[in-house]
């Protein structure tokens, strides 16, 4: 059987047990594990998002194991541009059609399988590495107590309503991923080299942590679902040059890149915001024509829980999506950590969809509902959405994606006793992760 025939035969089924079996019969197939960690693991970057047009040779001399071994001059960046796209060709155009397709699905990392990162670390283990991200804990008033007990003073940032990036910087190049380590594409070089002088005051490669935004025509934030949209279109490569014009980035972090690779920085966040902010005045200074594009997130202290109450008032009147608590001397580490808390007016939940419920009424022949699952958290959605998003999410192309919902509380439902949503709303697609 084919590596072609496999994914192939991966998704003809839904079902993750499905998958897991599958896989669990391939598990000594090195080739499979190979494409696999190819396509899926968020280091492995190839820096082409578009396939280029090839034509195929009549009797295609070279095998798919050795044909991916020389997609390490991509990731390398051995070659770069122009010469990577002409090495891409070469690669498709000398094996056969069914590699080559494999091939395009490993360069534009995705599989169209079905399998997420947590369904193969299950057949092997740590295959698939996660990438490095800090994360925030939901509001709890216990942890905010505990937060003043050990810092007095605590720092206040808008929760930006964006995507959440970040732009690594080696060798005066940038690139940006999403969350998941997958690579963003915007057709804007004013911007990549606005981190390129940005990251000059360091004098070692970065990564600087934050969020994209998408400005409307009057140079106003727009909301996250449609701002959300045209960056998941930059993670698809198909953002086009005005749209990505409009993009800009609000950072709050840096992390020297071999600290990030292992997973934690011991400086404290209150000297990082400062070398932050300095770093960002020097580039309004230097180039005020790319400093546009960066600007570092709104920031104040608090010393009481009434501070904090007045500043996330303050913050939601401004139609801020919330309010990001910080202790002063927290690290950096690869985890949800404990030294912050968000607080918003309502909350958002990355969940699974594991169901699709036809439509009735207007929605006869529609999408109705999506049945989704986040943890011990199951429900139905079926508010959110647009007619054409109705049309759209067929039970083939939503059912295994991961999408964002609003709600307002998490329930008990009396009958089952089962966790459920209030007010679920249907957000966005995450087309930036592949598991929860």
């Amino acid at each position: 059987m084919s590596i072609l025939d496999i994914l192939n035969q991966l998704n003809s089924n839904r079902s993750r047990n499905f998958k897991l079996q599958l896989l669990t019969e391939h598990q000594d197939n090195e080739l499979l594990k190979k494409v696999i960690k190819l396509a899926l693991d968020p280091f492995v970057v190839f820096y082409i998002k578009k396939v280029p047009a090839y034509h195929s040779l009549p009797h295609a001399p070279w095998k798919l194991d050795y044909a991916i071994t020389l997609l390490d001059e991509l990731t390398s960046r051995a070659v770069t541009g122009h010469e990577a796209i002409n090495h891409l060709k070469y690669v498709l155009q000398n094996v056969t059609d069914d590699d080559a397709e494999v091939i395009k699905r490993i360069i534009s990392k995705d599989l169209k399988c079905g399998v997420s990162t947590a369904t193969v670390n299950a057949i092997w283990p740590e295959l698939i590495p996660d990438f490095p991200m800090l994360l925030s804990e939901s509001f709890d008033q216990k942890l905010l107590t505990k937060m003043f007990d050990e810092s007095p003073t605590l720092i206040c940032q808008t929760k930006c309503d964006g995507a959440r990036f970040n732009a690594i910087v080696e060798d005066n190049k940038t690139i940006l991923v999403a969350r998941s380590g997958k690579l963003i594409e915007i057709d804007n070089e004013t911007l990549y080299e606005a981190f390129n002088q940005l990251c000059a005051a360091y004098e070692q490669s970065v990564v600087f942590d934050g969020e994209l935004l998408v400005l409307d025509a009057n140079g106003q934030d727009l909301n996250r679902q449609t701002g959300n949209g045209l960056i998941n279109k930059a993670i698809r490569g198909t953002l086009t040059a005005n749209e990505a014009a409009s993009i800009r980035a609000v950072v709050w972090d840096v992390i020297p890149l071999l600290d990030h690779q292992a997973g934690i920085y011991s400086m404290p966040y209150e000297t990082r915001l400062d070398v932050l902010k300095t770093s960002i005045i020097s580039l309004q200074v230097a180039y005020p024509e790319l400093a546009n594009y960066i600007s570092i997130v709104p920031t104040t202290t608090a010393e009481s829980f009434d501070e904090i109450q007045q500043i996330f008032d303050d913050y939601i009147d401004r139609g801020c999506e919330g309010l990001i608590i910080k202790k002063r001397d927290s690290i950096w580490e690869n985890t949800r950590s404990k030294n912050q808390i968000k607080m918003k007016a309502e909350e958002d939940i990355e969940a699974e969809v594991i169901d699709w419920i036809p439509g009735t009424g207007k929605n006869t022949g529609l999408m109705g509902a999506l049945v989704c699952r986040s943890g011990d958290i199951e429900f139905n959605v079926g508010t959110g959405f647009t007619e054409q998003e109705r049309k759209e999410f067929t039970a083939d192309y939503i059912v295994g994606k991961i999408i964002t919902v609003t709600y307002n509380q998490v329930i008990t439902e009396k009958t089952s006793e089962r966790k459920s949503l209030f007010l679920p709303r249907f957000n966005c697609i995450r087309f930036d992760k592949d598991t929860i």
